[in-house]
């Protein structure tokens, strides 16, 4: 993603350039452009044509403009650029007046030409019917038409559920439900931007915060470094600042299912399911036939729903401390049942382990300084819906810019961007009837190992991912345990007494080198618990017949 950000920024300097010097003369209608960008959303790149470009572009909102693309073009006309664009988003470009609109591709079927179509074939009259003819009922004899059933509309209070998920699962209408449901289904975080514009350089990630210095997009660049009109930038240069541990939360990759057809159980004379959120009621308008066959229906599905918590402990711990957890990852001995994942350094693997032994061990390893908690969130959900637990280090970067006044005479502006570094723990967890839970557990843990020289020899952050998904059924209570992400640890030191350790000869038999190695590994400690209501929740016993 920083890679991306550093191509756009490096898009816009070229871009300038490249229209500065290739401006059209006068009468001439079209300027030629060059672009080089490399995995960056579409709705960027015709921002930066149409600014540099300065031509107007209508952007229909149909368009996929979030698709990401990839362009190199040199010396091309703005209209042949955005016709480009728009075919690698599936999209047409045409022209009105100075206006260049980008819509969706039109489909217009095509018939054959007249002389190429086939002939359809004259059938001849059928031959007289050797029967008599049948003679019509009279009017008076025909059974009466029965009139079509008035229809009534009736109100729903929903006492358990979202009124307006159970509406679009029921193929209705809402005005909030379908964001909730994408929000549950998938455990995303919505993010709300600080700035009026949506292109940012920013890395996905990290939702933006108050305090954040605003994020650089091709449309505020200029106002946001406050450059004179005609200034160009002529040099970028990023230093990483100190490491902060700001936390933050970042949003959940889960992938997006899809909206469920209980629409298929209603039954025939219900026209429409409107929900109306602020009063979790449904206004359902059918025949009276129908109204009371989707109580029968509503009644199975209104019922309260069962909750899960989940309770996690990321726990750095010393290798050594395995044998009195009674962990061997080679083996599969006792109350301990483990299997090999196999995704990490010395091999990753889940066991279940009972919550009150290895708590008591734990505990004592805390106290002795064997083991570091290093996160132990908390987080209730749903039965069947994700719980997604994401925490995030943000490293600032300091990005400089010279740009050169039309005088000659350079300046450089200093600006910060944030580039954040996020572990998540997401965990599905599933009840069932005798109390036991199955959980699928996607874990994604992201380590910094070291830097890397980056331009102008300034320090950029090295990190390794690991991630890795699982299921497992344990009871109520009992903990699952993933670990063999081992980290290796070398520490070299010298120690000496002052002054003399200085000495000729004799200096060295008060002077020693100390080398250290010391191995710590990540184990993630997962328990769910059923959250017990004060009765037992409600079963469906009705029978669609």
């Amino acid at each position: 993603m920083k890679r991306g950000a550093i191509l756009l920024v490096m898009a816009l300097i070229l871009i300038s350039f490249s229209a500065s010097h290739s401006r059209p003369a006068v009468g001439e209608k079209t300027s030629l452009i060059t672009v080089q960008l490399l995995d960056v959303p579409a709705k960027d790149v015709i921002r930066l044509l149409s600014m540099f470009g300065r031509v107007q572009v209508v952007v229909d909102p149909a368009v996929d403009t979030e698709k990401r693309i990839s362009l190199y073009l040199r010396q091309q006309p703005i209209e042949k650029a955005l016709q480009i664009v728009a075919e690698q988003i599936g999209a047409q470009v045409r022209k009105e007046g100075d206006v260049f609109v980008v819509e969706p591709k039109r489909e217009h079927p095509t018939l054959p030409p007249k002389a190429d179509r086939p002939k359809e074939p004259v059938s001849a009259p059928p031959p007289p019917s050797a029967f008599p003819a049948i003679r019509p009922v009279p009017e008076e004899r025909k059974a009466p038409k029965k009139e079509a059933e008035k229809e009534v509309t009736e109100v729903f209070e929903i006492k358990h559920v979202n009124a307006g998920l159970l509406a679009l699962q029921l193929g209705g209408t809402t005005s909030s439900g379908k964001t909730l449901l994408d929000y549950m289904r998938t455990g995303a975080i919505p993010v709300v931007p600080v700035f009026a514009e949506e292109a940012s350089l920013q890395p996905v990630g990290i939702a933006p915060r108050q305090g954040m210095v605003p994020q650089l997009t091709s449309s505020n660049l200029q106002s946001l470094l406050g450059l004179p009109r005609g200034a160009r930038i002529t040099d970028i240069r990023y230093q990483l600042a100190p490491p902060g541990a700001a936390p933050g939360v970042a949003p959940g990759a889960a992938p997006r299912p899809g909206v469920g057809a209980l629409g298929m159980l209603l039954p025939e004379g219900i026209s429409s399911i409107v929900a109306y959120e602020p009063l979790n009621i449904l206004l359902v308008r059918g025949t009276p036939e129908a109204i009371q066959e989707f109580k029968r229906i509503l009644s199975m599905l209104d019922v309260p729903p069962k909750q899960v918590l989940i309770e996690a402990q990321f726990v750095d711990i010393s290798t050594s401390l395995e044998e009195a957890l009674g962990i061997d990852w080679t083996l599969s001995t006792g109350e301990i049942t483990a299997g090999v994942v196999g995704l990490a350094t010395g091999g990753v693997l889940t066991v279940r382990y009972d919550a009150g032994r290895f708590g008591a061990t734990l505990a004592a390893a805390l106290r002795t300084g064997k083991a570091r908690v290093v996160n132990a969130p908390r987080i209730a959900t749903l039965n069947n819906m994700p719980a997604t637990i994401a925490i995030s280090t943000v490293y600032p970067i300091v990005m400089s810019f010279t740009y050169v006044l039309p005088g000659g005479v350079s300046r450089t502006v200093e600006t910060v961007m944030f580039f954040p570094v996020t572990s998540y723990l997401v965990v599905w967890p599933t009840i069932h009837a005798d109390d036991s839970i199955t959980v699928m557990v996607v874990p994604q843990l992201v380590d910094i190992i070291g830097t890397v020289k980056g331009p102008g020899g300034i320090e950029l952050p090295q990190y390794t991912v690991r991630t890795l998904q699982t299921i497992i059924r344990v009871k109520d209570g009992e903990s699952i345990v993933i670990g063999g992400l081992i980290r290796k640890n070398d520490m070299r030191s010298e120690i000496h007494v002052p002054w003399i350790s200085r000495l000729p000869i004799i200096g060295a038999l008060f002077r020693g080198r100390v080398r250290r190695e010391h191995d710590t590994e990540i184990l993630i400690f997962i328990t769910p618990h059923i959250i017990r209501t004060q009765g037992p929740a409600a079963r469906p016993t009705a029978r669609i017949e």
